[in-house]
């Protein structure tokens, strides 16, 4: 699982292509990523389609990258999204609207590389 979209999901390449991210605590070693990132693409193809953007209600997703005080990438404003998530049970327009819900990531991959 590799997390990369701008709405805080995680993709896999098999199904159920996207997940919603949780926290999960660990008392093990954490291997750090080695080598190339066969899922670099997925941060550009998402800032190429925005559809989470332009879907959410609240205006919660940010299009820009705004950095966080640690220095990491920050794409939601969970202000923002607290309302309707939990007047919704949960909300989930941005699962519902995002590329990888419908179609299969290996369809989604193939179709970007060929267009870059």
């Amino acid at each position: 699982m590799k997390p990369g979209t701008r709405d805080g999901l995680a993709l896999t390449n098999s199904p159920p292509a996207i997940n919603r991210n949780t926290v999960v605590g660990s008392t093990g070693v954490i291997i750090p990523i080695s080598g190339s990132d066969e899922h670099a693409w997925i941060a550009d193809f998402c800032e190429s389609c925005n559809k989470c953007v332009r879907k959410c209600s609240a205006g919660a997703i940010c299009d820009k990258k705004p950095v966080m005080i640690d220095g990491g990438p920050k794409h939601i404003d969970y202000i923002k999204c607290a309302m309707p998530f939990s007047k919704t049970m949960g909300c989930s327009v941005c699962i519902v609207e995002c590329v990888f819900f419908r179609v299969d990531y290996n369809k989604i991959k193939a179709k970007y590389q060929t267009q870059f």
